[in-house]
């Protein structure tokens, strides 16, 4: 199931069953109707913080959203944690802004799996998640898979990219930002493949060292907004 199909078809059955009309849905989350209904039609894919302003207007928490399907029950203090690691992490992005500078068509799932080298050369495969969005969510994707040695790959990542164009004070700053909420989005992956033999496998690993990043995280961010 692509992402696109598997939020609208949460909004739809959270809606169903608050019994909230798109019309009172936009105006509990300040989103219009036609946005809404791009969203809903499976036409367009949030931001981040769209999402979030549309789980509120639900009541409900991003990670309770991505898991509305998902027969792995979270903790209450992952919920809380989760939640709180995304509010953060979208206040600061708001304040990160979306210059052309840190802002464009991204390939959004930029991993090992879709890269391809030849000889001296680099080629990408797979668009089907390309879009407009924060360059560094590249970042966050390439170094989604590790725990162990995220900070080693994290950091080879960026050597490699500042030889071709310099990050700013202000992008080092979200990198963890990026990578936290990347984590987190990524369970919204996971619950639509619940099936999947591979994610049976890693589940139980991959929210145990989601929760220590996203607890680290609010902890080197005051913990609060």
């Amino acid at each position: 199931m692509h992402i696109e199909k598997y939020v609208a078809k949460n909004i739809i059955s959270l809606c169903e069953k608050r019994d909230i009309s798109k019309y009172r849905l936009s105006q509990l989350s300040g989103i219009s109707q036609s946005s809404l209904s791009r969203i809903m039609t499976q036409e367009s894919l949030p931001s981040l913080i769209t999402l979030e302003k549309i789980c509120v207007a639900l009541g409900v928490t991003l990670s309770q959203f991505f898991r509305e399907e998902n027969p792995v029950d979270l903790t209450e203090s992952q919920k809380e944690i989760f939640s709180q690691t995304v509010a953060i992490g979208c206040k600061r992005l708001e304040k990160y802004g979306k210059k052309p500078d840190r802002y464009g068509l991204i390939h959004s799932d930029l991993n090992i799996n879709n890269i391809l080298v030849d000889g001296d050369q680099v080629k990408i495969l797979d668009f089907d998640d390309c879009g407009y969005g924060w360059f560094l969510f590249d970042l966050s994707t390439a170094v989604l898979e590790y725990d162990t040695n995220l900070s080693e790959m994290t950091r080879a990542w960026l050597d490699g990219h500042e030889t071709v164009r310099p990050l700013s004070p202000e992008d080092l700053q979200e990198v963890d930002t990026f990578i936290v909420l990347r984590k987190i989005v990524r369970m919204g992956w996971i619950a639509s493949h619940w099936d999947n033999d591979t994610v049976k496998r890693v589940t139980d690993r991959y929210y145990t060292e989601t929760e220590k990043l996203a607890r680290a995280y609010c902890e080197r961010n005051g913990g609060c907004l």
